[in-house]
């Protein structure tokens, strides 16, 4: 039976699918190649990464990921050839929404979530668990709990100095009033910390960090605030949340309530912030400060399209952001595409990068040589057997 259940709990509660719009974007075809890297054939599931791909300064690629088998799993070309580790098994479910980076010194650092029990709330139940690290450091891997009853859809990302800092939500229903808070966990003092940032205020799902080079944070989340203190539950929309003045203070970005699902958030070398999100009403949308005020826009409002999507700036402040059009996971259903866009060209111009059964999950990053890095779930639903697979392209900034 679990089999079949990795599948379905793939999505959230508030997955759901959205309706098509129209958009200035232009179907253009890119210099994508693709490959299956990791697979256990018919009946496993292995491969479901959320924003869980870095490379290294030799531009070897790193991937985390989840199997069906309760397992956080590694993979990496760094011996020249694809080769996957397993990292922990524990739990009721481990390395769910696993997030990585690499230092200055080309070790690994995750944050992921580990599903221990579920707790009663009404009819339903709501899973609970703990945040987790792992890291090789040391040499060889080890992993920690970081924080406990937290720890939903964890981000991660390193500052100037290597310093860990990362993102996440609670869930649990013993403590309605801090359900979907927004945490953050951090070692910037020499040992591991967690706050809430405005508890029973500031709340969220789906949130992304991102640190600029004074070592502030920037954070990029699904407006929940009201969860848990009132019957309407969240606002929704898409908020920003930073700490640059000294405090934790927030701006809605993008009020539509429906706006804000599978945020991801990127700083770019001139210090401008970009977010990339759902708007289950319309699409995938866009939302920049560069011009010194926020700005939104609607990028692909093909039905069903604009779910998981993963954020990187290339050496050149281009964007590049891979997301999916996922298949029959959504009701109505998708295509079962992975899509990436970008404007280096100018323009914004969509690629279908993969067309078969792609696109459930995926982890986008721009290597130091300016290519184009995408992990991606695929999955047969007829055979029950979920990969990992890998695209790749160089960019007009590429040598």
């Amino acid at each position: 039976m679990k089999k079949y259940l990795f599948l379905l709990i793939l999505w959230p509660v508030f997955f759901s699918g959205c309706p098509s719009d129209s958009s200035d974007s232009d179907e253009v075809e890119l210099e994508f190649t693709t490959e299956i890297i990791f697979s256990r054939g018919d009946y496993n599931a292995v491969g479901l990464t959320f924003d869980g791909l870095a490379t290294d300064s030799d531009n070897n690629v790193h991937i985390v990921h989840e199997s069906d088998n309760l397992e956080l799993l590694y993979t990496t070309n760094a011996s020249g050839e694809w080769h996957t580790i397993v990292i922990e098994v524990a739990g009721i479910e481990v390395g769910k929404y696993s997030s990585i980076a690499v230092d200055t010194q080309d070790n690994l650092h995750i944050a992921y979530f580990a599903n221990t029990h579920y707790e009663p709330l009404g009819e339903d139940e709501l899973l609970t668990g703990n945040l987790k690290y792992a890291t090789n450091s040391s040499g060889t891997w080890q992993t920690f709990t970081l924080a406990t009853g937290t720890g939903m859809t964890p981000r991660l990302c390193l500052d100037g100095s290597d310093n860990v800092h990362i993102v996440h939500s609670k869930l649990g229903a013993s403590d309605l009033y801090s359900i979907l808070d927004i945490n953050y966990t951090t070692n910037i003092t020499g040992t591991w910390e967690t706050t809430a940032i405005k508890s029973g205020t500031v709340k969220g799902t789906d949130a992304s960090i991102a640190v600029d080079t004074n070592g502030k944070i920037h954070i990029s989340c699904r407006n929940e605030e009201g969860t848990g203190t009132s019957a309407e539950g969240g606002m929704g929309g898409l908020r920003y949340i930073t700490n640059v003045s000294g405090q934790w203070t927030w701006q809605d970005v993008d009020t539509v309530k429906t706006a804000g699902h599978d945020d991801d958030i990127v700083i770019d070398s001139g210090g401008k912030i970009h977010i990339c999100y759902l708007d289950k009403n319309a699409g995938l949308k866009y939302a920049t400060n560069l011009s010194g005020s926020w700005e939104t826009v609607l990028l692909d409002g093909t039905q069903n399209v604009g779910w998981n999507t993963s954020l990187k700036a290339d050496s050149n402040n281009h964007v590049h952001i891979s997301y999916s059009d996922p298949g029959t996971v959504l009701n109505p259903p998708g295509n079962g595409y992975l899509k990436y866009i970008t404007n280096e060209t100018g323009s914004w111009d969509i690629t279908i990068v993969d067309t078969e059964n792609a696109g459930y999950s995926t982890g986008l990053t721009v290597c130091g040589d300016n290519h184009v890095h995408i992990a991606y779930y695929v999955f047969e639903a007829a055979v029950v057997r979920g990969e990992l697979k890998y695209a790749t392209k160089p960019t007009l900034a590429s040598p």
